[in-house]
């Protein structure tokens, strides 16, 4: 499970840096907005890919029944990571609540004239913006400006890119830590940018529109991550931008390609850790055997298996039977769930077999093969 959420995070910030340097100081092609929103998505990709040991069907020898006992096992306390990311989403989401208060208190305060809001006499200096379908204008703009900046807002609306500001929000808020997400919010923001840029300015002409942005001097700091603000912000950039042509860069070929090699050796890895690379035997003449024997397996599942704690809670008890396979060299390989009681045990019985240590291989004539085992794990609660 955490390795699996390292993965998907690392590989959202290789497809994160790859986008980044792929339009790093570019004009935007309408595409790259979709291809930063793609990022989670394609992220997901490794994970999508068949696992062979689930779909092969093999007679196995099961193993005497373990018993786990919530007496017996480990407390399943929280770790200090876990309280972490914790902490960390509640913050997230503590300082987006915030800003949706303050967005909504600004919003009572305004005056609706036609199809905009004007900004209360206390909210004027907090400038112009949009969220969703809403435009807030202050009331001390002048006509020509006005209509620069209710064109530049109209494409925020029409071109729905709230949706993506709540996308990338939600994202903050479940991976907080990873920097893939901010640097998917600057590049998002400035697609958008330069999308009402280029649309303003075919609008009003270049002129009256780089005019406006050199004009403009307004800032949101306080809610700015939720709302598309009509800002100075890059104001050079953009204004070259304007001008540039649309010339689809070749410095965005290394990192992509960098990207699909991780992303397909990846998927390799996995379908190769659960290929059948050898003859898997049900009949041997030496069963494998674990280092110390039954005795020994015993042991070494009390000292790694945890009754989790919200099977506990929910008074959820009975069997997990794992099928897995002692490969010719030892190696336990190929466990997965043949009889399911819960997702949380079912994980627990799972997880003692990513370390285990190598068994003593089955034989068959004097030579070490593999065999496929069935260990049956109960979970009891103690009365």
């Amino acid at each position: 499970m955490i390795t699996d959420i390292l993965t998907y995070n690392a590989f959202l910030l290789v497809w994160s840096l790859a986008m980044f340097l792929l339009t790093m100081k570019s004009r935007p092609a309408k595409w790259y907005r979709f291809a930063w929103l793609a990022g989670p998505l394609v992220a997901l990709t490794p994970f999508l890919v068949p696992n062979g040991a689930v779909e092969m069907v093999l007679p196995t020898i099961e193993l005497p029944v373990l018993e786990l006992t919530g007496e017996a096992a480990a407390s399943s306390s929280m770790s200090w990571w876990a309280m972490l990311y914790v902490v960390g989403i509640v913050s997230a989401l503590a300082i987006l609540l915030v800003r949706i208060t303050r967005l909504i208190m600004i919003h009572r305060r305004s005056t609706r004239d036609n199809n905009v809001y004007l900004l209360a006499a206390q909210d004027v200096d907090r400038g112009a913006f949009s969220f969703f379908k809403m435009i807030y204008l202050p009331s001390t703009l002048g006509p020509d400006l006005r209509s620069c900046v209710i064109k530049h807002e109209q494409v925020h609306v029409q071109r729905e890119h709230s949706l993506d500001v709540v996308f990338v929000e939600v994202l903050k808020i479940l991976f907080w830590f990873n920097p893939a997400v901010y640097l998917m919010k600057a590049g998002l923001s400035i697609c958008h940018e330069y999308e009402a840029d280029e649309l303003t300015s075919e609008a009003v002409g270049d002129e009256q529109y780089v005019n406006a942005l050199l004009s403009s001097s307004f800032g949101l700091n306080h809610i700015a991550s939720i709302v598309h603000p009509f800002s100075k912000a890059n104001i050079k950039t953009r204004i070259t931008m304007l001008h540039s042509s649309k010339k689809l860069r070749l410095a965005w070929i290394l990192p992509m390609v960098a990207f699909a090699m991780i992303l397909s050796l990846q998927a390799c890895t996995k379908k190769a850790d659960t290929a059948a690379d050898e003859n898997i035997y049900e009949t041997v003449d030496k069963m494998a055997e674990f280092q110390g024997g039954m005795e020994g397996l015993i042991t070494y599942v009390s000292n790694n298996l945890e009754y989790p704690q919200e099977a506990k809670d929910g008074n959820i008890q009975g069997m997990v039977a794992v099928s897995f396979v002692v490969g010719a060299d030892g190696k336990v390989k190929d466990a997965t769930v043949l009889k399911s009681l819960s997702e949380a045990c079912d994980a627990a019985a799972l997880s003692v077999f990513n370390d285990m240590p190598d068994w003593t291989p089955a034989e068959v004539n004097g030579e070490t093969v593999a065999q496929s085992l069935t260990l049956p794990i109960r979970f009891q609660i103690d009365a």
